[in-house]
């Protein structure tokens, strides 16, 4: 039983790490996207496409709830992208930092945009955009990505093992 409550306890840990790296890196893009969009005058925000792109499809859904979709859908693809990341991190000599952040989000950017591109070519109604723009904006963003999340999930990790010897030093 002992064991069992270790391994919850653990993979709890690895929850957290996932998700709050997720977090970070997730608001990160979108800050970055946000800002960008602003100052190109374009819209370079994935979570309003993916919402505009949800109600082409169900148009008999809400702006609001379209919306509430793109974003849940946008938090989730980067917990999906952070879950490898931590594998890489947990299972490889690969440690989380700056560098690592840049390749594993520059990869990630590479999937998005072939996401992306499939989702593009079979909607039937997508949004007239300007898009090898923002593709390119994709591949900086997922860059942006992968190192905040990088950051926020050695930061989780630094933590952690701050309480875990505070617990067993008492």
């Amino acid at each position: 039983m002992f064991l069992h409550l270790n391994a919850l306890k653990s993979n709890s840990m690895d929850i957290i790490k996932t998700v709050s790296a997720s977090a970070g890196g997730t608001s990160l893009m979108s800050l970055f996207s946000y800002l960008i969009s602003d100052s190109k005058h374009k819209n370079f925000r994935e979570p309003e496409i993916l919402g505009e792109l949800i109600k082409r499809v169900l148009p008999d859904i809400s702006k609001q709830q379209a919306n509430i979709s793109g974003w849940i859908l946008h938090y989730g693809v980067g917990t999906v992208f952070t879950a490898v990341y931590d594998q890489i991190w947990e299972k490889t000599s690969v440690k989380p930092n700056i560098k690592s952040g840049a390749v594993l989000g520059a990869l990630s950017g590479l999937v998005g945009i072939a996401v992306w591109r499939a989702t593009i070519a079979l909607h039937p109604k997508p949004p007239v955009k300007d898009y090898d723009a923002y593709y390119k904006h994709l591949l900086l963003a997922h860059i942006f990505f992968g190192i905040a999340a990088a950051g926020a999930y050695k930061k989780t990790t630094d933590i952690q093992g701050a309480q875990y010897e505070k617990n067993h030093n008492e």
